[in-house]
């Protein structure tokens, strides 16, 4: 007993020609979603960032708290910021830390301060570049609503750090995080 695909060779041949041709959408689907990625080359360092994320102007106010770069992405108004800070040896020597645990260390006492419901969900200290670095997630409430932050500092000196900052709502921050903060991290290289 034949089935009525294969008594109707027009119709078997489009079913073939259909799912090759949705094979090869999906195969360029992937190629392209690995491929959307742009290079920024700024005075401390190189990165490559997601397409998805809208590289704005950095403003008078941005410079003087040195900011290099400020990225929008998504559909919530995720940020990625990107900054440097001077002048860290002298705290690091008093508090006989290195300039990432100073960093960490402030960032552990002060955020608390900053913002309600604040609470570490990791923190670890990876290698990042061949350098010294401390990579936070955490937690806080704004206008009632859940935001999560990552917080990557990079020793590039003996007194300077390089800050990678992003922060969304819960929902798109996990979704960026998984989806592309692994490959950010890895093109990082600092000058």
């Amino acid at each position: 007993m034949k089935t009525y695909l294969g008594r109707n060779r027009k119709l078997k041949r489009f079913v073939v020609f259909a799912s090759l041709i949705l094979t090869g959408l999906i195969l360029a689907g992937v190629y392209w979603s690995n491929s959307q990625y742009k290079d920024y080359s700024l005075e401390i360092l190189t990165i490559e960032l997601p397409d998805t994320m809208k590289v704005q102007d950095i403003t008078d106010q941005d410079k003087i708290d040195q900011i290099l770069l400020r990225a929008m992405g998504g559909q919530e108004n995720s940020l990625l910021t990107i900054r440097t800070e001077n002048d860290l040896r002298k705290g690091a020597n008093i508090s006989q830390k290195t300039v990432v645990q100073y960093v960490e260390s402030n960032l552990l006492k002060r955020y608390p301060q900053l913002y309600p419901e604040f609470s570490v969900i990791s923190q670890t200290q990876p290698t990042i570049d061949n350098r010294d670095s401390i990579d936070i997630i955490f937690k806080y409430k704004n206008n009632n609503q859940v935001i999560l932050q990552r917080f990557i500092a990079i020793q590039r000196n003996d007194d300077q750090a390089v800050y990678i900052a992003f922060q969304a709502k819960e929902t798109e921050f996990i979704r960026f995080n998984e989806r592309y903060m692994e490959r950010i991290i890895n093109s990082i290289s600092v000058k």
